[in-house]
């Protein structure tokens, strides 16, 4: 696995971003559903081209994150809150596959 950043905290907290984080010290393990990847086409043939998965946006999530871990916070966006979106999510794909409603 080709992990693109590492971040390095106190209390040996490891973050890693391609597949997966780690707090190796506990049982926290968060993962990531798929790398994002881009194609152009160009006149001579279609570059993959990896995109960085971390933006300053997304650097300050994982720093966010990981502050509440080491210091018993509660984070501004908690699990429940991305679990009800995911099942938006899921109920949308469910409804454009199907051509039908999908109840929540």
């Amino acid at each position: 696995m080709k992990i693109l950043f590492s971040r390095c905290y106190p209390e040996r907290f490891i973050a890693g971003l391609l597949q997966k984080i780690s707090k190796f010290s506990s049982r926290l393990r968060l993962g990531l559903d798929r790398e994002q990847a881009a194609r152009k086409k160009t006149s001579e043939k279609t570059l993959n081209e990896r995109m960085r998965l971390i933006s300053m946006m997304s650097g300050q999530i994982v720093d966010h994150m990981s502050d509440c871990l080491m210091h018993n916070k509660e984070p501004l966006t908690p699990g429940e809150e991305g679990l009800r979106d995911l099942k938006i999510m899921t109920a949308i794909y469910k409804a454009a596959q199907s051509g039908m409603s999908v109840k929540l």
